[in-house]
C-alpha cells in the first residue's frame, strides 16, 4: 500500500492542502455563504424544535420548501448580507 510509505508530515501537509486555499496572511479563504444558506442557518433551530425527533434530511426539504415559498421581499435581508460577505470574500483574496 502506498500510503504505508507516506510519512505523517507529508499526509499533513496534504489535508491542509485539499482544506483550502490560503490567503497572504495566512487565512483560510472560504467562499462565502449563499442567501438560501442564510436562511436554513436561521430557520434550523426553529424546525428542529417543531420537529426534535425528525431526520435532519426531512429538516432540509421543508427549510428548502419554506425557502422556495418566500417572497422577493423576505428574501432580500438574506441576499443583501450574502452579497456582503461575498464582497469581503473578493476583497481577500
Amino acid at each position: 500500500m502506498v500510503s504505508a510509505f507516506v510519512s505523517d508530515e507529508a499526509k499533513g501537509k496534504a489535508s491542509r492542502a485539499k482544506a483550502g486555499k490560503k490567503s497572504p496572511t495566512g487565512d483560510e479563504i472560504k467562499r462565502a455563504p449563499s442567501a438560501m444558506n442564510l436562511y436554513f442557518k436561521s430557520a434550523i433551530p426553529a424546525l428542529k424544535a417543531a420537529a426534535p425527533a425528525g431526520p435532519s434530511k426531512g429538516l432540509l426539504a421543508l427549510g428548502f420548501e419554506q425557502w422556495k415559498a418566500l417572497s422577493p421581499e423576505a428574501k432580500a435581508p438574506f441576499e443583501a448580507e450574502s452579497n456582503a460577505l461575498k464582497e469581503a470574500v473578493a476583497k481577500r483574496r
